[in-house]
């Protein structure tokens, strides 16, 4: 009795399935591919300076590594930085001031605009006079908070201020600091307001985030987070993405290289978010990575896709 030879086991071409598999694989591939385009969007809205582009090295330096200037704490560091930057946790709060604040129309209407601009510049630096003068809880709960001699000439909106019997601005100079804070934060930063997880509705809410001075980099714990999730994801999203990859009809050497291309620089990528922690020149390799990510991505996706809608033919694997 012999026993029949049979040829080795060979995989078949996504182009060889029926066609129910087929239209499932390319829907996947599709949506992979709207996936990462939309967190491209999310790049561009949370970390892009300026608004109509990805993170900068400037950016990705001040998100993995921090500021190498002068330590501020997380509230200072939002009401000073420049009102171009995204209005969020990560960006600017100084647009409060301003263009953001409930009665910015109403008070450029009755003033001009430079002026009014002037007034809620000198509230900003008074509350962060305040701020950087301890925050102390009495001037807090006493609304009233005396500005320096450094801020003695400078326009605050006449609302803030303290005035004497004759209604003209009290001597010292002093500013109603918790009525400023209600006002320009609270309103978001309170019950029902948009970011009220972050509230700073009294003065423990505001010392919370005037308590230490960091270079801005994310904070460890939310890193360790944020690796781990997205280790766990990207290790599915592009394990499947690649191994479909290398189910095509194109040469082996090509689906060698490529299969697991992605899923290689991701992982290279989440390393230098931690290196760049120690050095900002790992910052510029977070975007190489990023750029190689979505090139061999596009490839993945694209061949994949000729692959499994173009017309059927023999596998050679």
């Amino acid at each position: 009795m012999t026993m029949a030879n049979h040829s080795p086991c060979r995989l078949t071409s996504l182009s060889n399935l029926n066609w129910p598999v087929r239209i499932m694989l390319a829907t996947f591939m599709a949506a992979a591919g709207i996936g990462y385009m939309t967190g491209l969007l999310q790049l561009v809205v949370q970390h892009s300076s300026t608004g109509d582009s990805l993170p900068t090295r400037e950016d990705v330096v001040k998100i993995f590594h921090g500021h190498t200037g002068e330590k501020k704490t997380q509230i200072e560091r939002l009401i000073e930085a420049p009102e171009t930057l995204p209005f969020n946790g990560t960006g600017s709060m100084r647009k409060a001031f301003f263009d953001k604040s409930d009665d910015w129309k109403d008070a450029i209407k009755q003033k001009p605009e430079a002026e009014v601009r002037k007034e809620r510049e000198g509230e900003a630096l008074a509350l962060l006079a305040w701020l950087r003068n301890g925050a102390k809880k009495e001037h807090y709960e006493k609304d009233a908070f005396p500005l320096p001699e450094t801020l003695a000439q400078q326009p605050i909106t006449i609302d803030f201020l303290k005035v004497d019997d004759q209604g003209k601005p009290s001597t010292p100079r002093t500013v109603s600091i918790k009525s400023l804070i209600t006002t320009r934060c609270a309103g978001c930063h309170g019950s029902g307001g948009e970011v009220a997880k972050f509230s700073l509705e009294s003065h423990e809410g505001v010392v919370k985030y005037n308590k230490e001075a960091t270079s801005g980099a994310i904070p460890l714990q939310r890193l360790a987070s944020i690796t781990h999730t997205h280790m766990m994801a990207f290790a599915v999203l592009f394990g499947c993405t690649g191994l479909l990859f290398t189910l095509t009809r194109y040469p082996a050497w090509i689906r060698a290289i490529f299969g697991p291309w992605v899923l290689f620089f991701q992982v290279l990528e989440l390393g230098m978010w931690w290196l760049a922690r120690l050095d900002p020149f790992f910052a510029e390799c977070i975007r190489i990575c990023g750029g190689l990510v979505g090139v061999g991505l596009a490839i993945q996706l694209l061949g994949g896709l000729y692959d499994v809608l173009g017309p059927k033919v023999k596998s050679d694997v």
